[in-house]
């Protein structure tokens, strides 16, 4: 279906070309690349509105397998122990059962929440716009650790054992150092599969 191809697309960080430029034969004995765990998901949708359905499968896809998870591990590390209000059971039984206009207005998302708070936040933050809490790989890639990260990456393992292909990836992170494109998170997932590798 094209809402679980789109979804597919807009979480997906590395298009199909460069994977087989990265890859190159492992390409072929990978498997599936996520698309029918996706389909999956949209099928199994409880909602036949298109904008509902992709808030279900990111809810039973990247917030518990990579948000919650994330400040699962970073909270444990630090001792802290992380509460998530907004799961309790009865908000988000409550929340799935108002319109889809009282969630997204526009482009003005979690309407109904802000209005709900209106009375207890003042405007200047009410009307924030939305922000994710990911680290500035792309700032740090190109900065703090572009020494450290260049060596890594310029005698990798992983290409010398044949599963990545070495010039692609001094290609990839070329790009990323003159600006052309951000490929933060696909030198990310090269560096941490190096690393784990030499461990």
């Amino acid at each position: 279906a094209a809402e679980d191809d789109q979804y597919f697309q807009l979480m997906n960080r590395t298009n199909e070309h460069l994977r087989k430029r990265l890859f190159g034969e492992m390409m072929t004995v990978r498997g599936d690349d996520g698309r029918s765990y996706i389909a999956d998901l949209f099928r199994e949708c409880t909602t036949p509105d298109q904008a509902e359905k992709a808030l279900e499968v990111d809810f039973n896809s990247y917030l518990f397998n990579d948000v919650l998870t994330k400040v699962d591990i970073a909270s444990m590390n630090s001792s802290l122990e992380v509460r998530n209000p907004f799961l309790d059971h009865r908000v988000m039984e409550f929340a799935a059962q108002l319109p889809i206009e009282y969630k997204i207005s526009g482009r003005n998302k979690k309407h109904f929440l802000k209005y709900a708070c209106r009375d207890f936040l003042p405007p200047i933050i009410a009307n924030q716009p939305k922000r994710g809490f990911g680290v500035p790989l792309a700032n740090y890639f190109r900065h703090l650790w572009r020494d450290d990260c260049q060596e890594i990456l310029a005698d990798c393992s992983a290409a010398k054992s044949g599963f990545l292909n070495q010039a692609e990836i001094n290609q990839i992170w070329d790009i990323h150092q003159r600006g052309k494109l951000d490929l933060s998170y696909l030198i990310w997932n090269i560096l941490t599969f190096e690393i784990d590798r030499k461990r």
